[in-house]
């Protein structure tokens, strides 16, 4: 059971959408943030991480060092520019449905925790 804490934490984590993978190395997300941004096809990044932090997608710890993506550097920097996802997490989003005609990634939606 959740606790009122993790209900109000849980109502502002933003609702992640793993649309496309053009590259093994890069992935289209869309990331929705009542609270904070919306960005419909952000590009991100495979990169390794600089320092600990928490994943977007799946709520796990992120330990520096660890394979992850990034959103893409822009000017102005997005918002959401210091949030990272791990690349398991990410690839396992991939591997939770199966492929739909001519697609290599099907478009996933997953709520962070």
């Amino acid at each position: 059971m959740y606790s009122a804490e993790d209900h109000a934490v849980r109502q502002h984590a933003p609702f992640i959408s793993v649309i496309e993978r053009p590259h093994h190395s890069k992935a289209v997300v869309s990331w929705r943030d009542a609270t904070n941004c919306r960005y419909g096809d952000q590009v991100w990044n495979a990169t390794t991480a600089r320092e600990d932090g928490v994943c977007a997608l799946s709520g796990k710890p992120i330990a520096r060092g660890d394979q992850v993506y990034r959103p893409r550097r822009s000017r102005p920097a997005a918002l959401n520019a210091d949030c990272m996802i791990l690349a398991s997490a990410l690839e396992a989003a991939c591997d939770l449905v199966e492929p739909l005609r001519d697609e290599n990634c099907p478009t996933m939606h997953r709520r962070s925790r």
